[in-house]
């Protein structure tokens, strides 16, 4: 994962690098957790690879980075809510940005719930960009 990566959107979103730091080494900490299998730091790597192919064509490139970053955060391996729990800690820890930001992002990470087909392009773009791992070989 990549901090230096990290800090510049959150800055560029809202000006805070201090802040930035500290939130990445939280999201760091999350993605490594021990009982994770797939949704680790190699998945957000992987999506951000993927997002990077397509940042020209997306309508609001930061909000879906920033979804990205944030669309599996929280994992709990018999919880069935992950989706919905990781946009609400996006939404805690968004102070400074804003709130139509927030809103936009909040929507993006919900769509990988994948229980309905994605409303906008930039739906599409994070659905596809999180659903590309299972196209990668298995080991």
């Amino acid at each position: 994962m990549d901090q230096e990566r990290f800090v510049t959107l959150w800055s560029r979103c809202c000006g805070h690098p201090d802040a930035a730091a500290t939130l990445f080494s939280g999201i760091e900490a999350s993605y490594s957790e021990p009982h994770r299998r797939y949704h680790t730091p190699a998945h957000i790597d992987h999506c951000l690879r993927q997002f990077d192919l397509a940042r020209d064509e997306m309508t609001d490139a930061d909000a879906i980075e920033l979804a990205l970053w944030f669309h599996d955060v929280e994992y709990d391996p018999d919880a069935s809510d992950n989706e919905l729990v990781s946009a609400e800690r996006f939404r805690q820890s968004a102070v400074g940005l804003p709130e139509d930001l927030v809103e936009q992002v909040y929507r993006l990470i919900l769509a990988t719930i994948h229980d309905t087909p994605p409303a906008t392009s930039d739906e599409m773009y994070v659905v596809d960009i999180d659903l590309s791992s299972f196209g990668l070989p298995w080991d």
